[in-house]
């Protein structure tokens, strides 16, 4: 179970928080993921999370 998860790009992947354990991933439209090392993704000025549109993948928090 996801707590959170962006809108899917082109290529199939969002950004996504599980909630047990809690961790964020890389969540594919055809249900896998894939757990990133990080505590939590970086965000933009606004607090949104910068995910995978314009290019960017997710990263640690500077």
């Amino acid at each position: 179970m996801y707590e959170r998860a962006d809108r899917f790009d082109a290529g199939g992947a969002c950004v996504a928080r599980r909630a047990e354990p809690p961790a964020w991933d890389v969540l594919r439209t055809d249900g896998r993921f894939t757990p990133v090392p990080h505590l939590e993704p970086v965000t933009d000025d606004d607090g949104w999370i910068t995910g995978f549109d314009g290019g960017h993948g997710p990263a640690p928090s500077p």
